[in-house]
């Protein structure tokens, strides 16, 4: 694998090539090795169905066995040697790992089904695996099962090991000898089963349903499509005022859908850190992307919806109240008719029980996600069912400012649907 990075992570679906790619890449650096290779499952005995096996068959494909390498796998003695250099690959199972005295002579390590190990055995490989002059490198081949899974969580997002981990992302789609047999078995899975698309499909980290979810008829797959910005089409812009972790404004169009009814398409989110988490940045970035880099004629007109709350007189600010920077900030695209603001939030229950119904096709509404929104998208992924509302889950910046994780994006949302939909808001409460 050419890359300075000691960990290397093969993730992605089914059928994509990465464990062949991946023992390939192995026995090529065999050739011209000057250290030996670890080759690693969880369970030794399934070691020689996949990892021996796998390696046998390119040696063999090559032409190098017997005259070059030596196969040998019995008792304790599993390997791949290179008669000509003396150097191998060594195949051990995660119980091995502890009884390796000394790993000095091994420089590169493949963790196959990384997601069946446990963060204890990686952490002893990765104390165990050095040389003195060849580079150190451990690779983790393995479909995204969860994304609470330790190699997402205490490897790749864990700062400790920030710059030193590549993530190598495939589906089948870089498998060009993928058989369309194959391919249409794994595309059947979008009508049977959404958590299996998402993982051995779309290579995405798995999101486990609990029966807790606050958005419960969110899905990915049906939901997270691309939503292009449309020139000269309104916009519809919704804001929550919080600031940490950022100020959110989230961005729709609506065009009329093919079945009569209309079709939301949020096209972007702006969501934007400190120093640049202020009503004004929010609107400079905006009018950056989507107003000043088209002409005239295609300059949309917009609207503005979000928290009731941003019409309350602002304390130590005189008279002046957030929606007054807001306008301010927009003034090139907004009108006399812009302010689609709520005078009052209405319960947090019925908003959620509203957005719901719109996500579960109750309203001839079809409303998609570009997939640039990722954090719009996770909020509708993330929120639990708490005892109001959805259950707010607290984070730390670097600073030591509390704030909550997720949340921001979503509110936005639910205010833009009750404003845009009023009509069929007021049907559900009448309902009630």
């Amino acid at each position: 694998m050419e890359s300075n990075k000691r960990y290397i992570v093969i993730v992605g679906g089914s059928n994509s090539s990465k464990s062949y790619s991946a023992h390939q890449s192995e026995c090529l650096s065999l050739l011209t090795a000057k250290a030996d290779t670890l080759m690693l499952r969880k369970k030794s005995v399934d070691l020689r169905k996949s990892c021996y096996k796998l390696v046998r068959k390119n040696f063999q494909s090559w032409g190098y066995i017997p005259d070059r390498i030596a196969m040998t796998y019995s008792g304790d003695n599993r390997a791949a040697r290179d008669k000509k250099t003396g150097r191998e690959i060594a195949f051990v199972g995660a119980a091995d790992i502890a009884s390796l005295k000394s790993a000095a002579e091994y420089c590169r390590a493949v963790m196959e089904e990384a997601d069946q190990f446990e963060f204890e055995d990686f952490l002893e490989l990765d104390r165990r695996v050095r040389h003195p002059t060849a580079k150190v490198q451990i690779v983790l081949v393995l479909n995204p099962v969860s994304e609470d899974h330790w190699i997402k969580t205490q490897l790749i997002d864990n700062p400790a090991y920030a710059d030193q981990v590549l993530v190598v992302h495939c589906t089948y789609h870089d498998n060009e000898y993928a058989a369309p047999e194959d391919i249409a078995r794994l595309e059947a899975l979008k009508d049977i089963s959404e958590y299996d698309y998402e993982v051995y499909v779309l290579g995405k980290w798995g999101q486990i349903r609990t029966g807790k979810e606050y958005v419960h008829n969110f899905s990915f797959v049906k939901h997270v499509k691309p939503a292009p910005f449309i020139p000269g089409t309104p916009v519809h812009l919704s804001w929550d005022f919080n600031v940490n972790p950022y100020m959110t404004m989230t961005c729709y169009q609506i065009a009329p859908s093919g079945s009569g009814g209309w079709q939301v398409r949020q096209f972007d989110e702006i969501c934007l850190e400190h120093p640049r988490n202020s009503v004004e940045a929010v609107c400079e970035e905006y009018l950056a992307r989507y107003w000043h880099s088209y002409p005239m004629h295609l300059r949309s007109q917009g609207f503005v919806y979000g928290d009731a709350q941003g019409n309350n007189r602002i304390e130590g600010k005189s008279n002046e109240r957030r929606y007054d920077w807001v306008k301010a900030g927009l003034r090139p695209i907004l009108h006399n008719n812009s302010d689609r603001t709520m005078k009052h939030n209405p319960s947090v229950i019925r908003q959620r029980d509203f957005f719901n119904n719109i996500l579960g096709g109750k309203y001839p509404i079809e409303w998609i996600i570009d997939p640039r929104c990722k954090n719009t998208i996770v909020d509708n992924q993330k929120l639990k069912q708490g005892e109001v509302g959805f259950l707010v889950e607290k984070a730390k910046d670097a600073a030591g400012t509390t704030y909550e994780k997720y949340g921001h994006c979503y509110t936005t949302e639910s205010y833009f649907a009750i404003g845009a939909f009023s009509n069929f808001f007021e049907q559900d409460m009448n309902r009630r």
